[in-house]
């Protein structure tokens, strides 16, 4: 069942009109349907009831498409609108952002003083070691 009442009263009197035809197809002859005055009515009120639902459907979609839009527009509008504020926020926590001092940790020597060898390394022959003399 639909969420739009008007779909659903078209949809309950496109059920009531297929079960009056029914129910004098089951009485009545394809050749006497075809003349008969209620019978003929019924077929043409199913035929408009039947494009009227299609109608209110197509309505009902692009509307519901257009309100989506809007939300979608403000949405979009409002994550901006945050990351904005965030922004700010962060220049007024942090006014010196591009020059802040690294985190503190280790201090790492700089430079090659600090050590034996002027901070350099002796490379590693793989030879050393196990047999070379």
């Amino acid at each position: 069942m639909p969420d739009n009442p008007t779909l659903a009263a078209i949809e309950q009197r496109i059920s009531t009109t297929r079960e009056q035809l029914r129910n004098m197809e089951r009485t009545y002859t394809p050749d006497f349907m075809a003349m008969d005055p209620t019978a003929r009515t019924l077929r043409a009120s199913l035929t408009e009831l039947e494009r009227q639902l299609t109608s209110t459907r197509l309505s009902s979609q692009q509307a519901a498409m257009a309100d989506a839009e809007e939300q979608a527009s403000g949405a979009r509008a409002t994550v901006e609108r945050l990351r904005g504020q965030i922004a700010n926020k962060r220049h007024e926590a942090l006014p010196g952002a591009s020059r802040r001092p690294r985190p503190r940790g280790k201090a790492r020597p700089r430079g090659g003083g600090g050590g034996p060898g002027g901070g350099r390394q002796e490379k590693k022959s793989p030879l050393r070691g196990a047999g070379a003399a």
